[in-house]
């Protein structure tokens, strides 16, 4: 009789304890593995609990960069931040100011080169890129993020196509590989939120409603 009430009071009690643990323990983000070809280093200020929803982006581009890769980065960019809440107007270094710093949240810095590999006979193929980000909390002027990272193509998984070789492929992608790397890891880390992905093909943009121009 007491083996009965026993069972019977864990059945019972079994909901309870899973309502709680599902309601008290902290949920841990799912962040999506970062692809080989990434290396990026961050710092957060550990005082920073805000969110960030509006954030003014100034990029400073390198000129081989310009034709190839700018303008899909941008868009690709502005996009992937809005689809995790966060509203970005973006501009490029040396143009004119034309939004109110103030009514953002936090400004963000970000400046691109171009990552290189040497090939055979003096060459260099473009392989990546290579930046580094800074995020200023605008009413109280502070640094609370800083990102420096590389992009690697040649180790991303898209690169293993059968026919890829050094400088080949399309810019488009290596702009979108960009933008995930600066993109996912801020939402995430300054955020404290799940990153929406960012697809880094034709293929899958297209499928997912994300820009491919």
């Amino acid at each position: 009789m007491k083996k009965k009430i026993a069972i019977t009071l864990i059945l019972l009690l079994l909901p309870v304890a899973f309502f709680i643990q599902i309601t008290i323990v902290p949920r841990q983000l799912t962040i999506m593995p970062r692809p080989k070809g990434y290396s990026i280093t961050t710092e957060k200020d550990p005082t920073f609990d805000q969110k960030i929803e509006r954030i003014l982006i100034t990029a400073s581009v390198e000129e081989q960069l310009e034709s190839c890769f700018a303008s899909p980065f941008e868009q690709s960019l502005v996009s992937a931040l809005q689809e995790n809440g966060v509203e970005a107007v973006y501009k490029r270094a040396g143009q004119e100011q034309e939004a109110d710093a103030s009514s953002f949240d936090a400004t963000m810095r970000i400046d691109l080169e171009p990552l290189y590999r040497a090939q055979k006979e003096g060459c260099r193929a473009f392989i990546g890129t290579e930046f580094e980000a800074t995020a200023i909390h605008t009413e109280t002027g502070k640094q609370i993020w800083h990102a420096t990272g590389k992009v690697d193509y040649l180790k991303s998984k898209y690169t293993k196509k059968l026919g890829y070789t050094p400088g080949g492929g399309r810019r488009n992608e290596f702009a979108w590989h960009t933008t995930a790397a600066i993109a996912q890891t801020f939402i995430s880390e300054v955020n404290g939120q799940e990153p929406k992905p960012v697809y880094t093909t034709d293929d899958g943009r297209e499928y997912h409603g994300q820009r491919i121009d």
